[in-house]
């Protein structure tokens, strides 16, 4: 898909405000699970001014909170709780885009905008209010303000860094690699105090929601026994090594497949950018490492019955990031191109897999005894089920797909005919050199 250099950034913006049009009506918007607990306790806190004691922080739901007053005006107050994650997530956009558009090349950061939108976990992970899309895009805005932006916006990004943390505890460990790393690059111990106000927010909210700073919510915590080795036991139970492995690897929970362009982070389109986005890439990256470690020892390290790695959709930030700059990069060579492509084709089946298929094609494991086949065996994981038993999508689905084919083929254009071009050379020089000139049909 060819385009104009001069109407490219309008095409691109214009791609952009219909992808959120697009999520906003066609995805289907609920409140279920850990979701439906988090807006119980809004509602009991609109009705009775009570806080609830559940193990979910609060800190995200006291955001939403502010959507409560919409219901009285259209549809109700779940309804729009229902698209707090998509409200979130437009926002944090918005914020990307000042912060890089000065710093590097306008039109990789409307791709990476764009990637976000339909070729990355988030679509699947905007149907619900649970919290780790505000999780993710508050954490993955501040850092890079910290870096980016200007002098006084660093210490707003630390602070929104807290925040993050506070609205999922588990997070702590990212948090505290970020610290590490900034502590020994800067050589500045202040940044330690980073993950110390950190755990005093998450100790006090405990303190006020719960009569404990040592209570979390969680105590006694744990799934159910099946054939698993390790299962039905609580806590931070699981086998380090095995979850890293399962968080990594396996096909239906795996970052390897749902956050593919990981993989380009060992290439060097990061390193050929400023220092400061190199820093903050890194900071993406430590802050992911920190997840990985937690939420491998956690007992659910799935994530429960949800779409992919629900826990790890922070990955998508920095491997959208690479996959846009890497588009910048086309035409170093065939090998790099061709592999650019297969990863932009993966990541934008993740994200058209999580808007229209979801859950739907893997009930067969639905039961505790049988959850473990969607995290394993091939033909069970979300990403390759529908190709297993696959309905016609309907109309709203149907839309979801050709935007997401849309823009996909906007942005594989370019290099696609780029690998057109060099395997057109490569086959003329191999034909010179085997069979000499003069060949005609």
């Amino acid at each position: 898909m060819s385009v104009p250099a001069r109407h490219t950034k309008k095409l691109e913006i214009a791609l952009i405000l219909v992808g959120l049009a697009v999520l906003f009506f066609c995805l289907p918007h609920f409140v279920s699970g850990d979701g439906y607990l988090r807006f119980r306790a809004l509602r009991r806190l609109s009705q009775t001014g009570q806080i609830v004691h559940t193990g979910h922080s609060m800190v995200g739901p006291l955001f939403a909170f502010l959507l409560w007053p919409l219901g009285k005006l259209y549809e109700s107050a779940e309804w729009w709780i229902a698209r707090f994650n998509w409200f979130v997530f437009a926002g944090g956009l918005f914020v990307f885009y000042r912060l890089l558009k000065d710093k590097v090349d306008p039109s990789v950061v409307r791709k990476f905008l764009l990637i976000l939108l339909i070729g990355s976990m988030f679509p699947s992970h905007l149907k619900d209010f649970y919290g780790e899309v505000f999780t993710a895009v508050v954490v993955g805005a501040a850092l890079l303000a910290t870096q980016v932006g200007h002098p006084r916006w660093a210490n707003l990004g630390w602070a929104g860094v807290v925040v993050g943390a506070v609205n999922t505890p588990a997070a702590m460990v990212g948090v505290g690699s970020v610290a590490a790393s900034e502590t020994h690059y800067k050589k500045r111990f202040r940044y330690l105090l980073i993950p110390v106000a950190a755990v005093g927010f998450i100790l006090f909210e405990s303190w006020v929601r719960r009569g404990s700073p040592w209570l979390t919510g969680y105590e006694g915590n744990a799934g159910a026994k099946t054939i698993l080795t390790y299962s039905g036991q609580p806590g931070f139970s699981y086998p380090l090594f095995l979850g890293v492995l399962s968080l990594l690897f396996s096909f239906g929970k795996g970052l390897v497949f749902f956050a593919p362009g990981l993989l380009l982070s060992f290439g060097g389109a990061i390193g050929s950018l400023k220092e400061e986005l190199r820093r903050s890439y890194r900071l993406w990256i430590w802050f992911l490492i920190g997840l990985v470690l937690v939420y491998s020892k956690w007992w659910a390290w799935y994530g429960g019955w949800t779409w992919g790695p629900r826990f790890l959709l922070f990955a998508s930030i920095p491997a959208s990031f690479v996959l846009a700059v890497s588009l910048s990069r086309a035409g170093k060579s065939a090998g790099s191109n061709l592999l650019v492509l297969l990863l932009l084709a993966a990541s934008f089946w993740v994200g058209a897999n999580g808007a229209v298929f979801g859950l739907d094609y893997s009930e067969d494991c639905r039961p505790a005894d049988y959850e473990f086949l969607c995290w394993y065996i091939p033909e069970f994981s979300v990403l390759w089920r529908p190709f297993v038993a696959m309905d016609l999508p309907d109309g709203r689905e149907a839309a979801l797909l050709s935007y997401g084919f849309l823009v996909f083929a906007y942005l594989a254009g370019p290099l696609v005919r780029t690998l057109v071009g060099e395997l057109r050379k490569g086959f003329a020089t191999l034909g010179t050199r085997y069979l000499g000139t003069g060949w005609r049909f």
